[in-house]
């Protein structure tokens, strides 16, 4: 029984890959944009440390592991996609704490170690 993953090129492999890390880096911009409308040094450091750890997550995959480049786009691109379509300014978004939704959804990485 082979457990190694694939290690072959596909455009389709290519394409979540690229998404998984663009989703990644909306997020954290939607976090420190964010810190630009809150008063509160504590809440900016909330959304700061996560920030980080978000930007840091582009270390636990690679495009060939397609289980965590999957969850990655199943558990962030619905959130991005909410975000930029509702209708309310930024300043707005952020006084009803939108971001918290960016605070408390995480990938389980360590679900996908074999």
């Amino acid at each position: 029984m082979n457990t190694q993953k694939e290690k072959k090129w596909t455009l389709d492999r290519e394409i979540s890959w690229e998404m998984a890390l663009d989703a990644i880096k909306k997020i954290e911009g939607i976090l420190v944009r964010s810190t630009y409308h809150i008063d509160d040094k504590e809440e900016i450091k909330r959304l700061d440390e996560r920030a980080l750890e978000i930007f840091k997550e582009t270390d636990k995959f690679d495009m060939y592991d397609d289980e965590i480049v999957k969850a990655v786009n199943d558990t962030y691109w619905p959130l991005i996609r909410a975000y930029f379509e509702d209708p309310r300014s930024e300043k707005e978004l952020v006084a009803a704490k939108y971001y918290e939704r960016f605070l408390n959804t995480k990938v389980d990485y360590n679900a996908f170690k074999k």
